[in-house]
C-alpha cells in the first residue's frame, strides 16, 4: 500500500511540474489551473494517508519518523481549520497566496515522509538496533 501511495503522489507531482513548466515556457508565467487541479487530488489523498498513518503509529515507540508524521498531521489539520475559519475575513490576494503556498509545502513534506517509508530508510528511527531495542537500551 505504501508503494501505491508513493506512486500516486509521484505521478501527481510530476504531472503538475510538467504542466507548470509548459506554462512557463509557453506563456512566460505560472498558470494556476494545473496547480489547483493537482491540489484537489493530492491534498485529500495525503491528508487521509497522513491520518491513517498517524493513527497506526500512535502506539509505536518514539522515533523521528513518528514525530515528523505527527507534525504533518497536526499542521495540516490546523491549516484546514484556519482556512475554513478565515475564508471570508481576509483579502483576496492573501487568501490566494494562503491556499497555494502552504498546501504545497505540506505536500512536499509528506512526499519526503512517504519516500523515506518506501525506501525503508531506518536512520530516522531513534530506537532501531542496539541491545534489546524494545527496552530502549
Amino acid at each position: 500500500m505504501k508503494n501505491l501511495d508513493f506512486a500516486f503522489q509521484t505521478f501527481v507531482i510530476a504531472l503538475t511540474l510538467v504542466f507548470v513548466l509548459a506554462g512557463i515556457f509557453r506563456d512566460g508565467e505560472i498558470t494556476l489551473l494545473p496547480l489547483i487541479c493537482a491540489q484537489l487530488f493530492i491534498g485529500p489523498w495525503q491528508f487521509f494517508g497522513s491520518s491513517i498513518r498517524y493513527a497506526k503509529y500512535r502506539k509505536h515507540p518514539s522515533s523521528l519518523y513518528k514525530t515528523l508524521l505527527s507534525v504533518h498531521f497536526i499542521t495540516s489539520t490546523l491549516y484546514l481549520l484556519i482556512t475554513f475559519l478565515l475564508m471570508d475575513f481576509v483579502s483576496n490576494n492573501f487568501f490566494q497566496t494562503w491556499i497555494m503556498i502552504i498546501p504545497w509545502v505540506l505536500a512536499l513534506f509528506y512526499y519526503v515522509l512517504s519516500y523515506l517509508k518506501v525506501k525503508g530508510y531506518r536512520k530516522y528511527h531513534r530506537h532501531k538496533g542496539g541491545f534489546l531495542p524494545h527496552l530502549k537500551l
